[in-house]
C-alpha cells in the first residue's frame, strides 16, 4: 500500500470519527426518546404528547444529563464505528479501483463496510441501549461488558444483531 492510500485511509477514519463524535452528541437526545417510547408497554399510557411528553418524563423525574444517558458507551461504538465504516468504504474503492462505482457496486460497498464494522462493535450497541432504557445501570463500558458477559456469556453482547444488521 503506498504512502498516498495509507494517508487516504488515515484521513477517511479520522473524517468518519469526527462525524460520528459531532452526531453522537448531538442526537443522543433523540436516541433516549425513541428508546423510552420503544419501552412504553400496552399496558402504559403514552404520553399525551408522545416525543415531548417523554422528555418533560426525563426532567421532571431525573435531570436534564438523563437525556445523555448511553452517550459513553455510544462514542465508544460511533466515533471509530463511522470512522472504520469510511476507512473501509475508501480501501474498498481504491482496491478494486472503482474511482465511479455503479449503484450496484456502491450498495454492496457500502453494506460490506457497514457489516464490518457492526460486527466488530455491536457489544456497544447493545450497552448504550440498556444505559438509555434506565433499566440498566453500569459504573463503566469495560464493567458493563464484564457484567453482560457474566450474565449472559458472549452472545449477549450480541443481543439484536440481525435487527442492526438488517
Amino acid at each position: 500500500m503506498s504512502r498516498s492510500q495509507q494517508n487516504s485511509l488515515a484521513i477517511s477514519f479520522m473524517g468518519g470519527s469526527v462525524s460520528g463524535l459531532c452526531s453522537a452528541v448531538l442526537l443522543q437526545p433523540l436516541d433516549v426518546v425513541k428508546t423510552r417510547l420503544q419501552l412504553i408497554s400496552r399496558d402504559e399510557a403514552l404520553p399525551k404528547s408522545g416525543m415531548r411528553g417523554v422528555i418533560v418524563s426525563i426532567l421532571r423525574h431525573e435531570n436534564p444529563l438523563a437525556l445523555w444517558k448511553g452517550l459513553v458507551p455510544s462514542l465508544y461504538r460511533v466515533v471509530p464505528g463511522i470512522g472504520i465504516y469510511f476507512c473501509a468504504l475508501n480501501f474498498l474503492q481504491n482496491s478494486l479501483s472503482l474511482h465511479r462505482p455503479s449503484l450496484y457496486q456502491s450498495l454492496v460497498m457500502g453494506a460490506s463496510a457497514r457489516t464490518c464494522a457492526c460486527l466488530i462493535l455491536h457489544p456497544f450497541t447493545v450497552l448504550k441501549t440498556r444505559l438509555e432504557s434506565g433499566k440498566f445501570r453500569y459504573k463503566s463500558v469495560p464493567g458493563g461488558i464484564k457484567l453482560v458477559i457474566k450474565a449472559e456469556g458472549l452472545p449477549g453482547l450480541y443481543a439484536g444483531l440481525g435487527p442492526t444488521m438488517n
